[in-house]
This record gives C-alpha cells, structure tokens and sequence, in this order.
C-alpha cells in the first residue's frame, strides 16, 4: 500500500551539517526518518524511532535536554499517545518515557519554544484537524527530565478543530506568541505574557478574520521592516494577509496572493531566489502549487514553474537547503487520494547568500525564537531582513538555520542576534556564501529577572550573578550601591514605580560595573485622555481600579494633597494645563501620582497672517502660544500682530516699528522704521471723523511732521498716525 506523508520535519540530528529528514505517514506502519549523507537519503532502519509503527500527523525537532544534538518529537493520530525521542548523542534516537499521555483525531502541526523563558523547550500541539474539536496540548518541559502538561492555559485546553499553529514575537517583546489556525471558526491569537498566553481579542488577528478560519499560517517579515508579517491560507477562494507596523496588525490586500483560489493549507515565507526579499510558497490540495516572488516593493509576482504545477495535491510543506549549495530547497507532503511526497531541489540564479546557525547558552541549545538581523547593500540598495530562528512549523517543520539571500552583496554590513534570553549580540561585517555559526555570549555579572517592566499591584524581582562568592548589593533610591547598602538575599518585591541599581562586592570591594533596571507600577489611576493638544476646550476623565478611591487634583502640575480639589466628573480645561492625580482612601495615598500635560492649540487660519511669519518669531508650535493672536499686541506698543505683519516690524519689540499715537498738537512726533511709508490722519473734534491728510517716507528712527494748516483752526486737532496701506 502506497503510504501518504502529509508533513514532515528538517533537522540536522546526526550533526555532521546536512539536515535530515523524517517523514510522516498518515497510515500505520514503521517510521521513515532519513539520514542525508553524500551518498544521497539514507533510511535509518533500526532503533525505536524505525520500529514504532504507528499513524503520524507531524513533527518537530528540538533539544529538549540542552546537550547539544537534536530530539524529535511525533504527534501521532487516531486517540495515539504521542511519541518523544531523545537523541543519544551517537545517532541513535531512543523513546522518551517521561511524556504524559496525549490523544486525539489529527495533530499534524507542532511548534517548538521556550513559552515561560527558562532555558528550555516546551511545545505545542494543534489537535483536532480535519473538523474534529479536540482539546490542544500544552507540554511544558521540566528542565529536560520529563514534561507536564499545561491543563489551566485556555490556549491549550479550548477544544476546536485547529488545522495549524504557529508561535512568532510579533509584538518584539523577546517571546513567542502564539496563532492558532481553526478549520471552522475564528482564528486565535495569544499573546505571551511571562509565560503565560493571554488571549488577544482587539485588532484584526483577535476579531473574526474569516468564517471559516484558516490552516497553515506563516510569519515573515514580507516587506523587510523590522517586524514579522502573516500569511493565512484559508482553504477558501482568497489567502489573508497581515501587515505588522511595529506590533499594530491590519489586514491588507496585496494580489495576486490574496485572491488564490480554494484549496489552500500550507504556506511558507522563503527567499527562494536569494535577492534579499521574501518569496511565498502555498501548498494545495486539489491543484497545482502555488509560488509568488517578491518584488522588493512589497509587491509579488506569480511564477509559473512547471515541477510546481506537476503537484497537483500537497498538504505541508518544510523547507531546509539539504543538497548545501546555498539556496533553499522544498519538500512537499501528500494529501489522501494523492501523489507520493516530493523533494524539490532548488537551482537558484546564482545570488550571494548567508546561513546563520546559533548555540544557544542560557537560552535554549537550538537558539529558537532568536531573531537576527542582517543589513547589507543589494543593487545599491540598503536592505535590512530578519529571520527567527524556529517557531514557524505550522503545517511541516523547517531546518532551524536563518537563511538570507544577498543578491550580488559579496558581503554583510552587519549582524544582530537578539537571543531568547535577552543577550544582544553584534557583528560586524561578514563574507557572503557562508554558514556562520554563532554562540550566545556569557551572562554579564548581574542580571535582572524581569528586567525592566511594567507590573500591577506588585512584581518580584530576582538578581542573579555566575560569580561565586561576590555579594549583591543595591539601591532603590537611585544612589549608587556602597559596600554597606542593601544585601541581596533572594527577591525583591516592588509595588511602586521603582529603579533599582545593583553593584557586586567582593571582600568590600566592587567587582563588577553598577547595573540598573527601571520597573513601572501601574499607578491604579487612569487619566482620559492622556494628554495631548486640544482646540477650544476639553474635558479630562479620571479613574481609579480601587474601589471607594476619592481621587484629588490640581492642574498646574503640583502634586496632589487632601488639600486639593476633588474630582467629582469631568474637569473641562479652556487653556493649556497640567492635570496631576492622586487616589486616597480613608485619607491616605494608594495610588501613584498620574500627570498629564495638555497643550491648547488655536486655531490661527485665515486670519490674514501667514504661518510662516509666525513660525519666525513664536517658533515651530505657535499654534499653541495665545501671543500669536491677529488681535494680541505681546510687546504693549499698542500694535496688533496684524498691524506689525503688515508693517513688517517685530511683534516682540516695542521699539522696532512705530507706535499709534494721537496727539493735540500741530507738530506730530513719532517712532519709525526708516524707508517705511506712513499715513498721518487728522480730525477737530472729538466726535468727528478721521481724515488723511498725508504720507510720508521715514528717513529716520524718529519722525516729525509739523500741521501748517492745524494752526489756523479754530479747535486743536487730534491724530493719528499708522502705516501706509500698498
């Protein structure tokens, strides 16, 4: 009987640099895992891993126990325990008792991670494919001696038909968050908050994205940003694509991948042609493959290869370079009813290219969930991509080695790993066409656990160091540690905002630099909105998350007393403030001080002054200074900004321009700008009208002008002097 392989897993387990390969039959009968050697894929045929005749759905590889070489796990099918195989660092993978008991319908789709960040892999499992709703698994690894499973996480115990599952930093926290795929319904996304995956119900991957869900999702950073993009197959006639702006998700069309037809499943972000941008791979299973290169604009094309429509039904797909020529080759799995699996080999246009292979130390051996980034100039170009490494094995597993082509760069400009642990490692230049293998560099003397953060109510922290014998000693006042400051026992437990600096000693005398870490409490107040600019007028709301909190303010900024106002609604401001809270119950603070700043801004436009004379003398936010004014006079020379702009004197300077006067006497005497024409107007009495009687061009700063005429009237005239109108 001819065997169906739906998916399948790459990885190097024998270590010699070649990623190996092992298949997953849907039907029962001996397990197929391929040693990749120059002589061509070898079957390994002895040992438990060859001798276990069960039905499997997927795969994974990990290092579950740190030491160095690769373990498999096997989620089987049909209400089959899963199976674990640890590597015995000889080639020989012997079966892992200590997993607890698993079963369901299908678990074609296993992800690998450090979920709660303590050096070793824990895994996921989608169970439930082909429209069964079974419960998900969550095995969380007890430090490489056995696992448990996670029965309290909602990712794990919510029963549902999910097809795929794939764990990505899309928010650049420095933990993998977790998609879940469903047949039926709505996809889920958790975010990973210390260890524990809270459910995301806000923005287009927590709403409803499709009636009928979705399958093999992929994450890849498509457009080169700095953040990991998403495709979703959804099995219907259109994909879903996710545009990540620095952890905001919105879905965006993009065709031609967006509107494929139905069939879809599988899914794989690669850059098959090495030109430094994302290509993308879809698997279907009742038609040709489907295959879109990127453009380098964000754009893609689809690319008609004729091994590609020869497939005419696949279901997973697994990516690895295993013939080691630098470009990136595909394995694609069967679907029932048809063709046997196939192995593509890819035969790129001759672009550099650069593989990185990490080791982990404090984080995991694999490195998975490390993300790098590489820079370097491609036709000209500055082009920067990142790669994380594992995580994505929604529907078939990946070789865990970062693949980036280069185009016609000889060379990188720079390499950053951002490891698991939160070490930041940086190279500089390295030569193209090479697999360079990186190790995570030494702890540094002090670390802190949680690093800086934000916390509620409280938050515990925990100061580690490798160096034997050295005493902690810190400070939760900003001052610099001191041989006599405070000793580092065990924990730290903080409850308001707080920076915590911390020094080694050793005999009394300082062993390392001072370290220090900022920790932010939420404040238990909250301010709507949280400042900003207004026009005209606003209204500012307070909160308090304790219950029975009198909340007290001010708006210029000083802090709070039981002296001070007590908010009872809305506080409507008409002028720029600074809103400082404080909540009190019975009389005594509970929560921080909250402050925030409002700017109010008026509305200048059409007011006959441009905006760029008053940009040169009120500066870039002149919006928000009530001087710029047509009507305000802000240096009392008794000249309104519109006069001064039509004068073209300084607004700021009483004795730049002139100064409107009247005057009861024949002999006129004003201030004036030399080379300005002005315009003395007349009147004799005092209910009168004014008239204009002439203008004159100033020759000095002083100007006088005697009234001839005015001196054989009977009245005394009165005037008025003003700048000439063009």
């Amino acid at each position: 009987m001819q065997r169906t392989y739906a998916t399948a897993a790459w990885g190097d387990f024998d270590g010699d640099g070649r990623p190996d390969l092992y298949l997953c039959g849907l039907e029962p009968g001996p397990g197929q895992l391929f040693r990749n050697t120059t002589n061509g894929m070898v079957r390994v045929d002895t040992g438990n891993i060859a001798e276990d005749s069960v039905a499997r759905g997927g795969a994974v590889w990990g290092d579950i126990d740190n030491d160095g070489d690769l373990d498999l796990l096997v989620g089987s099918i049909f209400s089959t325990s899963d199976l674990l195989y640890r590597n015995n660092g000889n080639g020989i993978l012997t079966s892992f008792t200590a997993l607890p008991a698993t079963d369901g319908f299908m678990r074609q789709s296993l992800t690998s991670s450090d979920i709660n960040s303590d050096g070793y892999l824990d895994f996921f499992v989608a169970n439930g494919s082909g429209g069964g709703s079974q419960p998900n698994f969550l095995l969380m690894n007890n430090q490489g001696l056995s696992f448990s499973l996670d029965t309290k996480s909602e990712a794990a115990v919510e029963s549902r038909p999910s097809n795929g599952s794939s764990l990505a930093d899309y928010d650049n926290d420095l933990d993998l968050d977790l998609l879940i795929t469903d047949a039926l319904n709505p996809n889920s996304l958790f975010r990973n908050d210390l260890g524990v995956f809270v459910r995301t119900t806000s923005g287009a991957l927590g709403e409803s994205t499709s009636p009928q869900g979705g399958n093999g999702a992929a994450w890849g950073d498509y457009d080169n940003d700095g953040d990991l993009d998403l495709i979703l197959p959804t099995g219907q006639r259109f994909n879903l694509l996710f545009r990540n702006d620095g952890g905001t998700i919105s879905r965006v069309a993009n065709p031609p991948i967006t509107d494929a037809a139905a069939g879809s499943f599988a899914s794989v972000w690669a850059d098959f042609d090495n030109d430094g941008w994302l290509d993308l791979l879809i698997s279907q299973r009742d038609q040709s493959q489907l295959l879109y290169r990127g453009l380098g604009n964000g754009g893609f094309e689809k690319i008609d290869i004729p091994v590609l429509s020869s497939v005419q039904s696949a279901n997973g797909l697994a990516v690895a370079d295993f013939d080691l020529d630098g470009d990136l080759d595909v394995w694609m799995g069967s679907w029932i009813g048809g063709p046997p699996s196939v192995l593509l080999e890819n035969h790129a246009s001759g672009n550099h290219w650069l593989r990185v292979k990490l080791q982990g130390d404090r984080s995991n051996r694999a490195g998975i969930g490390a993300k790098i980034i590489v820079s370097a100039r491609i036709g000209g170009r500055a082009v920067s991509q990142l790669r994380q490494v594992g995580g994505f094995d929604s529907v078939g597993s990946h070789e865990l080695i970062a693949h980036f082509g280069l185009g016609d760069a000889l060379s990188v400009e720079s390499v950053t790993v951002e490891w698991p642990s939160g070490a930041v490692q940086n190279l500089g230049a390295q030569e193209a066409d090479q697999v360079l293998r990186l190790q995570e560099p030494p702890p540094p003397p002090l670390s802190f656990n949680p690093g800086s953060s934000h916390f509620t109510n409280s938050t515990t922290l925990i100061i580690s160091t490798p160096i034997v014998g050295a005493e902690i000693r810190y400070t939760l006042d900003g001052s610099d540690p001191q041989p006599a400051s405070i000793l580092f026992v065990d924990q730290i437990i903080l409850t308001r905002t707080t920076t915590v600096r911390a020094r080694l000693f050793a005999n009394g005398f300082p062993a390392s630099e001072t370290v220090s870490a900022h920790y932010s409490a939420d404040p238990g107040l909250y301010v709507e909105p949280i400042g900003g600019r207004f026009t005209n007028s606003t209204s500012i709301f307070l909160d308090s998350r304790i219950p029975g909190t009198q909340i007290r303010y001010t708006e210029d900024g000083s802090t709070p007393t039981l002296d001070s106002k007590v908010y009872v609604g809305p506080i409507r401001i008409t002028t720029s403030a600074v809103i400082s809270a404080r909540g009190y119950l019975n009389g005594f603070p509970v929560t921080e001080v909250v402050k925030a700043s409002y700017l109010r801004v008026y509305a200048f436009a059409a007011d006959g002054i441009s905006d760029d004379w008053r940009r040169q003398y009120f500066g870039d936010d002149f919006q928000t200074d009530p001087r710029a004014a047509a009507d305000a006079d802000p240096d009392f020379d008794r000249s309104s900004n519109l006069q001064e702009f039509a004068a073209k004197t300084h607004p700021l300077d009483p004795l730049s321009g002139f100064s409107l006067t009247v005057r009861a006497l024949p002999e006129v005497g004003f201030p004036s700008v030399p080379g300005q024409r002005y315009r003395i107007l007349r009147r004799t009495t005092i209910t009168g009208s004014f008239e204009a009687i002439t203008e004159i061009t100033a020759e000095g700063s002083l100007t006088r002008y005697v009234d001839l005429e005015a001196g054989t009237m009977v009245n005394p005239a009165f005037y008025i002097v003003e700048p000439a109108r063009p």
